[in-house]
């Protein structure tokens, strides 16, 4: 499937980001960098591959983007996919366990409702 269709697919819209941090599988630390944010999932640079279909519990806290508050994420999230790309790896991350709440607060800093800020979580 080439990127045209799977932006066409997508049921959110998602918002570029761009920021640093750090993720652990296991003991083993890897430096990332998000490239993206959505209500259901974010995309990542990752420094080494990550297994489909591990399950990583993520604590993430957002800085403020185009005037938006700080997001914190703490979910449960899927990857689902992995792919490398010259000495690093592009890695898609689904929300398998998020509440409401945060689905929510992520939806609306995605689409920059400026009647409906979000809240820091």
């Amino acid at each position: 499937m080439d990127d045209m269709n799977r932006k066409e697919r997508r049921a959110n819209k998602r918002l570029s980001i761009n920021q640093n941090f750090e993720l652990f599988l296991g003991d083993e630390k890897i430096a990332c960098q998000l490239t993206d944010l959505s209500p259901n999932g974010l995309g990542l640079i990752a420094s080494s591959p990550l297994p489909e279909l591990a399950v990583l519990g993520l604590e993430l806290e957002i800085e403020g983007h185009e005037g938006r508050p700080d997001l914190r994420i703490t979910a449960t999230a899927v990857v689902i996919h992995c792919i490398k790309d010259g000495e690093q790896y592009q890695v898609g991350l689904w929300f398998q366990e998020i509440s409401e709440f945060l689905k929510l607060n992520i939806e609306r800093y995605t689409l920059n409702l400026a009647s409906e800020e979000p809240q820091a979580i």
